[in-house]
């Protein structure tokens, strides 16, 4: 796109400085934020993810390292998009690969030209089949790269975009997702619980909150090498897990309750699960 000039090594490292962020991740993010911008005008795409939370929702409390979105359109029309726009952009951009490709997920590996590694790539990650619940909107993209002019994307709803984060708890033991987790809590955002039991339900996942503090050690074992790595203001594990918890942890009787609601919606799963292991 004709007027946007990559940025310099030089400038890079000024920022670093300047902002407190690794420069390696640093570098990553700005290539990222570039091709968001790229990206910005392409259809049936939704930006959703941590990197949406933290560009979008956020003040970059930390840096990215992926672009996922809500896809409505043919996994082939998305990634021959995505091509075309690597091909448009020669000065940032060297080639698109496809790492993961179904029918509902594709994962697309985008190569830049950095000054700090070779064969560096951002992952795009394109979920076909995950349903949109609340009418997306757009939002505004926060960065801080004179390099690149201010502009917005097409977006899931904040609602969803945040109960999509609290479903992750249940999904993986990622810290970065309890680090956003944090950072939703201590801003006081909104958090539709209804909204976050539809799409754990969706997966196929119970709503036990409990399940969100169970291996924690996992969390901890990689949270000072992972979130030191990405943030310019580092948070401790237990600071972050205390006050998931006092958001999210129910108490015995909110849990009793909890478990009631889901038993028939688990004994419906486990009968499902039973005729197809009979049928197979």
């Amino acid at each position: 796109m004709a007027g946007i000039q990559r940025i310099t090594e030089a400038k890079l490292r000024q920022l670093s400085g300047e902002k407190g962020f690794n420069i390696a991740y640093l570098e990553k993010d700005y290539f990222l934020t570039a091709l968001l911008f790229f990206m910005k005008d392409l259809e049936g795409l939704y930006f959703k993810g941590g990197t949406a939370l933290n560009k979008i929702v956020f003040n970059h409390t930390r840096l990215s390292e992926d672009l996922d979105f809500t896809c409505t359109v043919k996994p082939s029309d998305i990634k021959k998009k995505v091509e075309e726009v690597a091909n448009e952009n020669p000065d940032f951009f060297v080639k698109v690969g496809a790492d993961k490709q179904t029918e509902k997920f594709t994962r697309l590996q985008v190569y830049y030209k950095g000054y700090f590694g070779e064969n560096e790539f951002i992952n795009v990650d394109l979920n076909f089949h995950a349903r949109i619940h609340l009418i997306p909107e757009n939002g505004k993209v926060r960065h801080f790269y004179s390099e690149l002019p201010k502009f917005e994307v097409k977006m899931l709803n904040k609602r969803e975009l945040i109960a999509e984060k609290i479903r992750a708890l249940f999904q993986r033991k990622q810290p970065r997702d309890y680090f956003d987790a944090y950072q939703i809590i201590k801003s006081k955002q909104e958090i539709d619980l209804q909204l976050v039991k539809d799409k754990l339900r969706e997966a196929g996942i119970v709503y036990d909150p409990e399940k969100i503090f169970k291996n924690a050690n996992k969390v901890y074992s990689k949270w000072g090498e992972e979130i030191l790595s990405l943030t310019n203001k580092p948070v401790e594990y237990k600071k972050a897990i205390k006050l998931i918890a006092k958001k999210l942890r129910p108490t015995k009787k909110q849990l009793e309750e909890l478990r009631k609601e889901m038993k028939p919606w688990q004994d419906a799963h486990i009968n499902d699960l039973q005729k197809w292991e009979n049928e197979h």
